[in-house]
Parts: structure tokens; C-alpha cells; sequence
């Protein structure tokens, strides 16, 4: 077959075949290479767009082919037109299958980028983690999603926390994140003077420092501080990033000029001063390491324009301590402690007290005692007391009664005629009664209490008489008692009960015992007599009555019997009429226990009460209830109240109504009456008082009521003192006829 050239065919001829040649050779020319890219989205793109190419350059025709094709055998070239015609036949299948291709080269692309995106995460100390840092890719931070708000994560200090993503939602992911001190530290130093064999660190040289983290300080190379004299050193910082900054510094180091001592007790303000005068070119000083409640030897910082000094301070206790002692007086039997001795002790440390020789508290004459009080640093103060030792009971009996010359000597008898104790001129043992007493004795140094008792062992003086007693009357104890000053608590008694059943002359046993016990007894004589005296009446006298009165015949009457003591008076009134004028005998009677009768005879004298009598009566108030001061209204007002309050309403007075002179008579005495007792009363007051007065009676048989009608001012008014009706009292006095009227009609008719 022979090469004949191709010719363009037109789309329009799809079936018309081209004839072909036999080439020599066969070179299929591809479409150039596609660029390389690390971008997952740029090559889908590219690859999509070189696929789109390529598929235009196929639906060529033939003609175009051959800018493609150099020497294609005729089959070959049949061949390319077959399957070009064959792409050219289906257009939408290829787009379809280049869209799915692109959408493949996507998702593959991307989800090899997302699971390639493994790596660690570092972010510096302080620092916000955000959204953006995780991803790393504004692209990505579409599809990635945090569990946990990236606001919330910790990078306060140095750490690591695995973070758990999802890719689309549902694709778990982790990625590491690592917070780290990414800053250098920061610090300035100074140079600095030490004393000779000063240990020092690094941080000595330090004046003010700042990082992140802690920071460790060193010396590069290790100062010696055993040579006097100047060096350079380096101090480094490092913190926890391992950052790392060096300074360079001068040390210098001098002798023990440096060094101060203070003494233990001195406050700040006088260090400083001492401080600032032995070394006038500090212009700072840092007391603050120093601890002025405890010795020992501190370092403290001072500073001289651009040079800090370490000093060492040696704050010593060598002061001994200050104290007083006293000397003892002390009863035998007693032990006493440095303590005691020894008081108001002052130091700035714990006070330790101790015997320098110990004190011998048998031995009973005056002794010397050495006592030391000795600081925390051993500075020591020794002082002597005296001590005397009295060889007299803490507790001592005394018989109540004894002498005070015999309390003395039996206190101190086994002093002899050596020095003692004196005892208060105010103590006086001989008038002390039974009972416990506190006693201070003068010692030497000071006083010494003991406890007296004041006992009452002796039993008491009974001092007993003879005595008489009537026929089965018991006589009383103190018949037989001589009297005498007996203890308040001595109790007397019969030891054996007197028999006065019958006459005879029996002998009695008394007893007495004191509050502690003691006890005496005695004997006495009771004479039994037996009783034939009746009983002796007095006070009767002659009585005078009113006719209508009630008599107290019995008043100021009595009856006295020599065995039975005041025996009941009997009165025989039978024969006495008070209502009738008369005199009549009355015979009062006493009758003791042994039938022994005494009688009196006396006279009832009934007379006529006259207006006299009332007159009497109604002046006697007058005088109590009024004076020559007052008004005539006052002295009606004062009338009124009286009756009013001195009166009681009562029915047992309704026969003397109409008897005015009886019925006045009666009130004033009995205090107690009815209406017309109170209109009497009343009267008989205001016509003594020289107040005119007339009676006034209600106009009803049926129900009488009386009161007064009393000229005043030359006025009539009324006066009612008797109360109306129960519940209710109504003050009537000056009342004109319309209040009456007025009173009446609202409250009472009549």
C-alpha cells in the first residue's frame, strides 16, 4: 500500500473513508506533561482541564490528526479514525466521565492532605489557641472541627495535650499540641561585695528578673569568695524552654570588715542606724531575712550606687537576766521552787530557774539560799534569799474559853524562849466562839497562815432549882432553870417526864447538849400541889347604853387562873332589855380546869338617846373633817364624802324611820343604815356645821326615800348621800330641782 497524504474531512462526512499509505516507522505525539504541584485542589484542576484538552484535540478530524502523527501505517491510522469518529458519535459520555474523574481527583486529593495533616502543634506560654492554628489552612478549617473549644485549652505553662479533631463531621483525627516557653528570660544584675569564705549563689547577683517559667541562675566559672580581691564571673538564666541569657559581673571580695554583731533585743530602726554609721556608703538596706525574735547569724543585703554588698549579722544574746529576789517565812512541813524565790524576771529569751544550794527545809533556823536564772545563751544571774522555817502546825486546835496567854503557849511550845512568830494584837483567842478561824502570824519576811479551830469539848454548866406545879398541869422547862448565859446552841430537855397525876414531891433529871455534842445533866425537885383557887375576873365595869344600841359586854373583860393561866369568861345578860330605860345586872363567870368558879356582878345602865347624844356624835366628825380654813361648801362637800364613805346601806335600821334623833344616833355608832338613817346623818352634820337644812320626802307610800334639801347662797339645793340602786351611784350634792327632774326621768321615777 502506498503513503498518501490525509486530507481534512469535514464533520458532515462522517462515514467517508480517507485512503491511507504504508509508513516507515509509527510515533504516537502525547500532549505535553502536566505541572507538578503539592496542591491537592491545583492538581484536580489540572488534571481536569489536561483531560479537556485532550479530548478537544480528539474530536479533531483526520485532516487535524496528522500534526499529531508521523508515519502511521494505513491500519494504524484506520484505526485512530474509528475511534475518533466513535468519541465524536458520544460527546455527553465524555464530559460525564471528565466530571467524574475531576470529582474522584478531589475528594482523593483532599482526604490525602487531611490525613497527612499529622504533624505537632507548637504555641508559646500565654499564648490563644485558635481555630486557625489547629488547621493551619483557611481551607481546611472548613472541614475540621475541634471536640473541644480551642479558647478553652490551657497554655499557662509548659505542656502537651493531644487534641481530637473530626474531619466532615464523622472522621476522628488527633494532633498533638505542644505549649512551650518559646521567650528568653529576662533579668538584670549588679555587681557585688561579699566578705572572705562567704558562701553566695548565683541569684545573690540578681537585682530584678522576669520569664515565663522559673528561672535556675548560675555562675560561669564558679566564683571563689576565699581570695580577697576583684573578679569577673558570669551569671546565667535559664528557664524551664531552656532559653538561656548570661550578665557579666564584678565580685569583689574583702575581709571581715563587713561583719557587724548586734546585740539580741535591738529593733530595726537602731540596726539600721548602727548599720548606717560603721558604713556610711550604704544608701540601702534590706533587713527583711533578718528575724529579730530569734539569735543567730543572718545575711542581709545593702546596697552602695551600682555595687549590692552581703553582710553577715550576728545578732547574740549576752545580756544576763534581770530578776529580784525575796526571802520566806514558811510553816514546817512547806517546800518552796527557784520560781517562788525568785520573781519579775526579764529577758528576751527563755528564763531557765535553779537552786545554787539546795535549801534544807528540816532545818528550823534561818538559812541562806542561792537561786540562778540562766537565759537560752547561758548568761547567768545568781541571787541569795533568806528562808525560815517555822516548826509550827499549819492547823491548830484551841478549847473555846481558854486564855490568850494559854493559846500562846501551847501555839509555840516547842519554841522555848528562841524567836517566834508574833500574833495580831487584834487576834484575841479567849473571846472566840466554836468555829474555824484563819490566823496570819508576823514572820521575819512575811506573814504565815494557819487554820485555827475553836472547839467546844467541855459539856455545858446546867445550873437547876426546885420547882412547884398544880395537880396534872405539866410545868414548863424553865421553872427549873437557874438562869444563866447558855450557848445558842445548848438545847434543854427532860430526861425524864414530870408525873403530875398526883401530890408528892418526885424528882426530875434535866439534860443539856451543846451543837458539838456535849452533854450534862442534873436533877431537880417538883413539888405536885393540888389546885383549890378559882380564877381572878377583871376589867368588868358599869355599862351605859343608848335605848336601841347593841352593848359589848365582854370588852375589856378577862379571866386569869394560877394553874390554867387565862381561862373563857361567860356573861349572863338575860335580864337586860336595851330597849327599854332601866338599869339591870349582868353576872359574868370563870370557871379552871379543876372546877374552881369565880363570879362578878356588874350594872347595865340603859338611858334615852337626846339630841344631846347626837350633837356629841356629829361634832366628833366635824372636828375630824374639817377645819376653820375652809368654805362653807367645802365643809358640805367634806359631810357628803363622809357619808358616802363611812355609811353602809342597810335594812336593819327601817324601824327607827320617823325617830330622827334614834336614827342619827344609830348611824353615827352602828355606821349602817337605810335611806332615811343616811338623811339623819346627814342633817345632824350640816345643822352643827350651821348649814340651814330641811327633810325631803318622795311622793309615793309605797316606796319612801329620804334626803336633804341644804341652803346655799342663799339657793335651796339638793343632797342625796344614799346610794340608789345596786350598780349604779349617782353624787347628788348640789343638785338644783331640773337636774333632779332631769335625773330622775333618765334613771329612777318618783
Amino acid at each position: 500500500m502506498s503513503k498518501k497524504k490525509h486530507k481534512d474531512k469535514t464533520p458532515s462526512q462522517p462515514n467517508q473513508k480517507t485512503p491511507s499509505k504504508e509508513p516507515a516507522a509509527s510515533t504516537l505525539l502525547l500532549p505535553p506533561a502536566l505541572p507538578e504541584t503539592t496542591d491537592g485542589n491545583d492538581t484536580a484542576v489540572t488534571v481536569f482541564f489536561a483531560a479537556m484538552e485532550s479530548s478537544e484535540t480528539q474530536e479533531q478530524g483526520p485532516d487535524e490528526m496528522h500534526q499529531y502523527i508521523t508515519d502511521v501505517s494505513p491500519e494504524e491510522e484506520e484505526a485512530q479514525v474509528k475511534a475518533s469518529e466513535t468519541r465524536r458519535r458520544h460527546p455527553l459520555r465524555n464530559t460525564l466521565i471528565a466530571v467524574l474523574i475531576l470529582l474522584f481527583c478531589a475528594f482523593g486529593g483532599l482526604t490525602a492532605v487531611l490525613y497527612g495533616f499529622s504533624g505537632p502543634i507548637t504555641v508559646g506560654i500565654g499564648e490563644t489557641v485558635s481555630h486557625g492554628i489547629i488547621t493551619e489552612n483557611p481551607v481546611l478549617s472548613l472541614f475540621v472541627t475541634p471536640e473541644k473549644d480551642p479558647a478553652e485549652i490551657e497554655t499557662g505553662c509548659i505542656r502537651d495535650e493531644l487534641l481530637k479533631l473530626k474531619f466532615f463531621g464523622f472522621l476522628p483525627k488527633s494532633r498533638e499540641l505542644h505549649v512551650r516557653d518559646l521567650l528568653p528570660p529576662e533579668f538584670s544584675v549588679c555587681n557585688l561585695t561579699v566578705m572572705q569564705d562567704t558562701d553566695i549563689t548565683a541569684f545573690d547577683c540578681v537585682t530584678s528578673y522576669a520569664d515565663q517559667t522559673d528561672l535556675t541562675f548560675a555562675f560561669s566559672p564558679e566564683p571563689d569568695t576565699g581570695i580577697i580581691g576583684v573578679q569577673e564571673i558570669s551569671v546565667s538564666a535559664c528557664d524551664e524552654g531552656g532559653n538561656t541569657v548570661s550578665h557579666t559581673v564584678t565580685l569583689t571580695v574583702v575581709d571581715a570588715a563587713l561583719a557587724i554583731r548586734a546585740e539580741f533585743g535591738t529593733d530595726a530602726e537602731q540596726l539600721l542606724a548602727d548599720i548606717r554609721e560603721s558604713h556610711p556608703q550604704f544608701e540601702q538596706i534590706d533587713l527583711s531575712r533578718l528575724d529579730f525574735s530569734v539569735c543567730g547569724t543572718y545575711r542581709i543585703n545593702a546596697r552602695s550606687s551600682d555595687t549590692y554588698y552581703l553582710l553577715n549579722v550576728d545578732l547574740s544574746d549576752t545580756t544576763p537576766p534581770k530578776a529580784r529576789i525575796r526571802s520566806f517565812d514558811i510553816l514546817a512541813g512547806s517546800t518552796l521552787t527557784p520560781e517562788d524565790f525568785m520573781t519579775k524576771v526579764e529577758d528576751l529569751s527563755p528564763v531557765t530557774l535553779s537552786f545554787v544550794n539546795e535549801p534544807d527545809f528540816d532545818n528550823y533556823a534561818p538559812q541562806t539560799v542561792s537561786v540562778a536564772a540562766e537565759d537560752a545563751f547561758g548568761n547567768r544571774t545568781i541571787l541569795d534569799a533568806e528562808l525560815h522555817v517555822w516548826n509550827i502546825p499549819g492547823e491548830f486546835s484551841f478549847e473555846c474559853g481558854e486564855s490568850d496567854k494559854a493559846f500562846s503557849d501551847s501555839l509555840f511550845a516547842d519554841f522555848g524562849t528562841s524567836s517566834r512568830p508574833s500574833i495580831p494584837a487584834s487576834f484575841k483567842p479567849s473571846e472566840l466562839k466554836p468555829g474555824d478561824y484563819s490566823l496570819k502570824l508576823q514572820g521575819t519576811h512575811n506573814n504565815i497562815t494557819i487554820s485555827v479551830a475553836v472547839r467546844d469539848t467541855k459539856a455545858p454548866v446546867l445550873a437547876l432549882q426546885d420547882a412547884a406545879a398544880y395537880l396534872n398541869h405539866v410545868p414548863e422547862l424553865d421553872a427549873f432553870l437557874v438562869p444563866v448565859e447558855h450557848a445558842k446552841e445548848t438545847t434543854v430537855s427532860f430526861a425524864t417526864e414530870p408525873d403530875v397525876s398526883a401530890v408528892g414531891t418526885p424528882t426530875l433529871i434535866i439534860g443539856a447538849e451543846d451543837a458539838f455534842g456535849n452533854r450534862s445533866e442534873a436533877t431537880a425537885k417538883l413539888t405536885v400541889i393540888a389546885d383549890t383557887t378559882p380564877p381572878v375576873i377583871s376589867g368588868v365595869k358599869t355599862i351605859q347604853v343608848k335605848r336601841g344600841e347593841t352593848a359589848s359586854y365582854r370588852k375589856n373583860v378577862s379571866a386569869w387562873d394560877a394553874a390554867d393561866g387565862a381561862v373563857s369568861v361567860s356573861v349572863d345578860t338575860s335580864s337586860v332589855d336595851l330597849n327599854k330605860n332601866g338599869t339591870y345586872t349582868i353576872i359574868y363567870t370563870a370557871k379552871d380546869s379543876s372546877g374552881n368558879v369565880a363570879t362578878v356582878e356588874a350594872k347595865v345602865v340603859v338611858s334615852s338617846i337626846d339630841q344631846a347624844a347626837v350633837d356629841a356624835q356629829a361634832d366628833a366628825v366635824l372636828a375630824a373633817i374639817t377645819n376653820q380654813k375652809m368654805t362653807q361648801k367645802q365643809k358640805i362637800t367634806a359631810i357628803y364624802d363622809w357619808c358616802v364613805k363611812n355609811i353602809r346601806y342597810s335594812t336593819s335600821t327601817s324601824n327607827l324611820m320617823g325617830q330622827y334623833v334614834a336614827a342619827a344616833y344609830s348611824g353615827f355608832t352602828t355606821k349602817a343604815g337605810n335611806c332615811y338613817t343616811y338623811y339623819a346623818v346627814s342633817s345632824a352634820l350640816l345643822t352643827r356645821a350651821g348649814v340651814e337644812n330641811i327633810m325631803i320626802q318622795r311622793d309615793d307610800p309605797d316606796k319612801p326615800h329620804y334626803w336633804n334639801l341644804l341652803k346655799y347662797n342663799n339657793n335651796w339645793y339638793h343632797m342625796d348621800t344614799c346610794p340608789h340602786y345596786k350598780g349604779h351611784f349617782a353624787r347628788i350634792l348640789f343638785a338644783t330641782d331640773a337636774d333632779l327632774a332631769a335625773y330622775c326621768k333618765n334613771h329612777v321615777a318618783g
